[in-house]
């Protein structure tokens, strides 16, 4: 990068304060590389937990630029993920917020969360016969809960792939929050997200046990915003 920049730590818990950023990044262990970011899985040297990284890339600065009239996706994620602490709904636990800045601009961001050992969406989808009809309905009844108790306090998800739930031995975990918002606009915004949640389940072997769960909360969105 042609300018020089520097990190600003916004955010950190009481969990890892202290921490080394730059030693946690060097030893982390990449799970997912795409255009947009990055995610890694490591552990806190200090603390000694075991926490995700999610990077958001430096796209160019004209990118930069306009994405400086709002915040960073990073700091979208933190306040979405505080949002449903407030409320109860189960989420890792943000850690940290890093930005690295380039004079005023904001050119690559960071959010640290707890890591959440468990069961993803996207193993529910891809491996369906690792699952009894059960462990699936519970699963799915857990995304309807939270999407209803997120919905009733004018929360959206805004990319609610399976894949972006989890199913620990807690309960269902929310993560990948970088889109969510509070949406005044309420029933149009919430029916997109049980749509996109859908897809995902109509060809599945068990869809006539997750479908009809969607299906119910579709027609109760009136009822709850």
């Amino acid at each position: 990068m042609p300018f020089p920049s520097k990190l600003v730590y916004m955010q950190v818990a009481p969990e890892i304060e202290g921490f080394n950023f730059q030693s946690l990044l060097d030893h982390a262990k990449i799970v997912k590389d795409d255009r947009s970011a990055d995610i890694f899985l490591a552990t806190d040297e200090c603390s000694q937990l075991d926490v995700i990284i999610k990077n958001y890339k430096f796209k160019g600065y004209g990118h930069c630029i306009l994405r400086s009239l709002h915040i960073s996706r990073a700091e979208n994620y933190w306040n979405s993920a505080k949002l449903l602490e407030e409320i109860n709904v189960r989420t890792p636990k943000p850690l940290a917020l890093i930005l690295k800045k380039s004079g005023p601009l904001c050119i690559e961001s960071y959010v640290i969360t707890e890591f959440i050992q468990g069961q993803t969406g996207q193993n529910f989808i891809d491996y369906p016969e690792r699952f009894s009809e059960k462990e699936t309905s519970n699963f799915v009844d857990g995304i309807i809960s939270a999407l209803k108790k997120m919905y009733s306090h004018h929360i959206i998800h805004g990319d609610t792939k399976t894949a972006n739930f989890i199913q620990s031995q807690e309960g269902t975990y929310v993560i990948d929050l970088d889109s969510s918002n509070r949406s005044k606009k309420g029933k149009d915004h919430f029916l997109k997200d049980l749509d996109r949640l859908e897809r995902d389940w109509v060809n599945h072997p068990y869809k006539d046990i997750a479908i009809p769960k969607i299906n119910l909360l579709q027609n109760e969105i009136n009822n709850i915003i």
